[in-house]
């Protein structure tokens, strides 16, 4: 009798070990995470653990979130020290081997994770009319209480819908070329032609494609990048937008109000406009030859032209609106002026009858300077045929250039039939 009530006291636990005073896991963490500073070695894991296979440790690349487990007596091993008060409990150290400078330094920019993995198994038999002490009692409700906190963890990175949401939707299995979202039915599923998403690639925080061309208003792009119709455009302090002018055809290129439009290469590139066929425009709409300037141009050093000519403007027949002085009548009036830029050029033919011993014309360029250079020119006095020289001087008010002729040799007498001819340029204002 006296047996079989020991047996009956033993097995309810009447003389069994006392509870201890304090909780045995005392902390509802399941994972410590550590900053690499480049001479740290050592981490500790300040949690209940009962073996070294207990945790799980990964080292993280953080600029690419690259993670990798670390394998243990390899990469790592632990000093485990036990927990007073709490049988066969341990807190951990791990130690890294190798790595950088000081040997097994976490680096800086990696991260080292580690976590409780403790297998889902019951460790403890409990026999029939056995006097288990409490100690056990008390390491298999902490480990299934850690099992839980893992679970938790776990969970805790989990995707979680919204507290009031009544959805039962699972995750689809894996389809090559798809990504998984919401259907139009609100459940999850590999969705359809999203293709292109997989050709996106995320790296230091740009985004880049990886193969192919883009198209912006097109599904069939054909360049790099292709956009049809719309507006790319930056902010107003400048940047350079691309129009599409749908009536008159154009694709424009504008710069940010009111700031400048620079087009320009490299720092030993060239700068190359329409190398397909076609004009270049400035100032014009409509471009005649290969460059067409509406307006005046300034060059600052030397012009060379290679392989062509450099036509003046087409000549123009001044004849009839020129004054000519110094002449009682004129059989023969040809006067042609042309012009480069401010450079004029004339051409001329004048025979008659004189009254005067100098002559002059009007042209429609007001001279630059008074002071320029005479040109030679031939003429004939009462049949003898001499030189001259042609100087340009100022109009009245500089709003007619005169030239007068100087005999240099043989005067220019003021009766007789005379013939003067040449060629000459000047310097308009």
């Amino acid at each position: 009798m006296k047996r079989l009530f020991l047996s009956l006291a033993l097995a309810l636990g009447i003389f069994a070990i006392p509870l201890p005073s304090f909780a045995t896991v005392q902390s509802t963490v399941d994972k410590k995470i550590y900053q690499g500073d480049g001479y740290s070695t050592s981490f500790s894991f300040p949690y209940n653990v009962y073996l070294a296979t207990d945790l799980a440790v990964y080292e993280t690349v953080v600029a690419t979130s690259n993670t990798t487990q670390l394998t243990l007596n390899t990469n790592y091993s632990i000093t485990l020290t036990a927990i007073s008060g709490v049988t066969g409990a341990y807190t951990a150290t791990i130690n890294l081997a190798g790595g950088s400078s000081p040997a097994g330094a976490l680096a800086v920019g990696t991260q080292l994770t580690i976590l409780r993995s403790l297998p889902l198994t019951q460790l403890i038999n409990i026999s029939d009319y056995s006097a288990t002490p409490a100690a056990t009692w008390n390491q298999a409700f902490d480990r299934q209480t850690i099992l839980v906190q893992q679970m938790q963890e776990q969970l805790n990175r989990a995707i979680l819908g919204p507290i009031t949401s009544t959805n039962t939707s699972y995750f689809p299995g894996p389809s090559p070329g798809t990504i998984i979202g919401w259907d139009s039915s609100g459940n999850l599923a590999n969705l359809v032609n999203p293709s292109l998403t997989a050709q996106w690639s995320l790296s230091a925080g740009n985004i880049y494609y990886n193969t192919g061309n883009v198209g912006i208003g097109t599904v069939s792009p054909t360049q790099t990048l292709t956009v049809s119709g719309g507006t790319i455009l930056g902010t107003a302090s400048g940047a350079v937008g691309f129009t599409n002018n749908s009536v008159n055809g154009f694709t424009d290129l504008v710069g940010g109000t009111p700031k400048d439009l620079r087009i320009q290469g490299g720092a030993s590139g060239n700068t190359i406009l329409n190398v397909n066929a076609g004009n270049v425009g400035i100032g014009t709409p409509t471009p005649a030859t290969i460059l067409d300037v509406n307006g005046a141009i300034t060059v600052r050093g030397q012009a060379t032209f290679t392989g062509g000519d450099v036509y003046t403007n087409a000549w123009a027949d001044y004849s009839a609106s020129s004054t000519i002085v110094g002449w009682t009548s004129i059989s023969t009036k040809w006067i042609n002026v042309s012009n480069l830029g401010k450079r004029v050029f004339v051409s001329f033919y004048i025979t008659g009858t004189s009254n005067s011993t100098s002559t002059s014309f009007t042209l429609p360029y007001t001279c630059g300077s008074p002071n320029q250079y005479g040109n030679l020119i031939s003429y004939l006095d009462n049949g003898a045929q001499t030189l001259g020289q042609v100087y340009p001087f100022m109009g009245s008010g500089g709003a007619i250039l005169t030239f007068v002729i100087l005999a240099s040799s043989t005067p220019w007498t003021n009766s007789g039939t005379k013939t003067i001819q040449g060629n000459f340029s000047y310097q308009s204002s």
